[in-house]
């Protein structure tokens, strides 16, 4: 048009355009002019990713003046974050800033305990914080709609997991959790149901199991023989192991900072390595945690043979760089600042 030194209203004029009503010539002319705004904020939009991962930035990045402007409600959910501004691209790079944690050795524990549910997840990965990279967006089959439309982020996928499977709504139900199954999980009532047992004399047990019908015929046997094989370690790791992934998830969902996460787990952590050996002890307690829990009859067989025994013997064989028993041998290191304790405080 600039250069055939035509008018908008010449141009209109043209013969070959007089097919075109007043009705049509009205809605481009709307178009037109919502084309040119969405050009105006293309030119100062930004673009914001994850941890590498490009989030949805349609109500959030700006830039003004040279400024690149956010909300201040999603600022606050980036304290402990490191961001980079990319001059090339506009993008604002915000990635998880691990030195806030320190020297802390937290995260090869929580990796090896919470390896099992990460893997198995809706497509987890065991080798990932939280399981899920954040910043990435899944089919609503993730949250369990597979018939829904539309998509669901990492955080959202986190905070629905945390709920259906826990109830955990906040970040103070969470810290709360994470502190009373530590310590008072399912193994407390593992070990209140062997004493039991071990308090009665051999004719009460032989007139026990004589009574006994359906799930009580082999979990009576079987909670004695756990009891005698574990002693006072009962079933330790079924509840720490679960930690991890309470932490780990509850940092996706943004209710944890990734040093708060850390620090959350050092009691489950502390106790794993006081109680065992290795990794391999360690996750046979869990199964034969998990056995108990679940009620599986599985009488004297290997837990490694039975219910979720061959899976996590062949994570443990391809995922060997995660399960570093030298872990055991080598003193846990917090996170400076932070405690489990201080959290539970902050939340009570």
């Amino acid at each position: 048009m600039k250069a055939s030194g035509y008018t908008m209203d010449q141009f209109r004029d043209c013969s070959a355009l007089k097919v075109v009503t007043e009705a049509e010539w009205a809605a481009i002319d709307t178009r037109t002019a919502q084309e040119k705004a969405e050009a105006e904020i293309a030119k100062t939009r930004a673009n914001v990713t994850l941890d590498g991962n490009r989030v949805d930035t349609e109500n959030l990045a700006r830039v003004v003046n040279g400024r690149t402007m956010i909300p201040a409600r999603y600022v606050s959910e980036l304290f402990g974050q490191s961001i980079q501004w990319v001059t090339e691209s506009r993008t604002a790079a915000v990635t998880e800033n691990k030195a806030l944690a320190g020297n802390t050795n937290l995260e090869p524990w929580a990796m090896a305990m919470g390896a099992y549910l990460n893997a198995v997840n809706n497509g987890g990965r065991p080798t990932v914080f939280g399981s899920k990279e954040r910043g990435l967006s899944y089919g609503m089959d993730a949250i369990g709609k597979p018939s829904a439309v539309g998509t669901v982020y990492t955080y959202e996928w986190a905070r629905y997991i945390l709920e259906d499977s826990w109830g955990i709504t906040g970040r103070e139900e969470l810290i709360q959790t994470v502190c009373r199954m530590t310590y008072y999980g399912h193994n407390a009532d593992f070990q209140a149901d062997v004493a039991m047992i071990e308090g009665m004399s051999a004719a009460e047990y032989r007139e026990v199991l004589k009574n006994a019908e359906g799930m009580d015929a082999y979990m009576f046997p079987y909670t004695k023989r756990l009891g005698q094989k574990w002693g006072g370690r009962g079933i330790l790791c079924w509840d720490l192991f679960r930690m991890s992934n309470l932490v780990q998830w509850g940092y996706v969902a943004g209710y944890l900072t990734y040093p708060e996460a850390l620090a959350l787990l050092e009691p489950a952590a502390t106790l794993v390595q006081k109680n065992f050996k290795s990794w391999d002890e360690a996750f046979e307690n869990y199964l034969d945690g998990y056995n108990w829990w679940a009620r599986e009859d599985v009488g004297t067989k290997d837990p490694w043979t039975v219910t979720r025994g061959p899976y996590v013997k062949k994570l443990v064989q391809n995922y060997g760089e995660l399960f570093d028993d030298s872990l055991f041998k080598s003193p846990i290191k917090g996170v400076p600042g932070v405690t489990a304790e201080s959290l539970l405080a902050s939340v009570q």
